[in-house]
């Protein structure tokens, strides 16, 4: 009996543990599909539509799913990046298109934390990383010298050169002139002095 009511605890709790996890996790994916903007995610279609030709109209994670649109799309960026798309609708199948997606995604220069993990598409886990994935392929896209556009992403800015300098035009030498020495000033003519004149002498008587 202790054995059984052991057994059933042990199950119970295991039970709750997981329950609780799921409920946790399927919060965490609500509150990113919370994220998601309408105009984003149709930004997102409308793009892979004019570079693919496909129709997107629809929900984006079912037009996605099977991966082939995604592997077009990398096609189109850099003829035949991916070799083989697999047309079959077994799961495995589809997901090994969103696997060559993913490593075209790296070979192309999309940072690994952009990209999304394979169940985050198939099975709608988080389109919000998805949609960020794609817009890092759109930014990569633009560095692609065969790809001219549609383009998508933010572009990439380089530094601004930095504006040559103004060359400083040479100030005039100006030679110093030497300064006339002053002309002496002439001498004042001395007057002569007039000298006393003699006392006259009394006459005599």
């Amino acid at each position: 009996q202790p054995e059984t009511l052991c057994e059933t605890l042990r199950a119970f709790t295991m039970s709750t543990t997981a329950d609780d996890r799921m409920r946790r996790e399927t919060n965490l994916l609500d509150k990113r599909r919370a994220k998601i903007r309408p105009e984003d995610e149709q930004a997102t279609k409308d793009w892979i539509q004019a570079v693919t030709g496909e129709d997107m109209s629809g929900s984006l994670q079912e037009k996605l799913q099977d991966g082939k649109v995604l592997c077009t799309l990398v096609n189109k960026i850099k003829p035949g990046t991916i070799k083989k798309v697999n047309e079959s609708k077994m799961a495995f199948k589809q997901m090994e298109n969103i696997k060559f997606f993913l490593d075209a995604c790296v070979a192309l220069g999309v940072p690994q934390t952009q990209l999304f993990l394979t169940p985050d598409l198939y099975e709608g886990k988080d389109m919000l990383q998805v949609m960020g994935c794609i817009a890092a392929l759109g930014t990569a896209a633009r560095k692609q010298s065969g790809f001219a556009g549609p383009h998508f992403g933010v572009a990439s800015k380089a530094a601004p050169a930095a504006p040559a300098p103004t060359p400083v035009a040479a100030a005039p030498i100006v030679e110093e002139e030497e300064e006339p020495e002053p002309e002496p000033e002439p001498e004042a003519v001395k007057e002569p002095t007039p000298e006393p004149a003699a006392a006259e002498s009394a006459p005599e008587p």
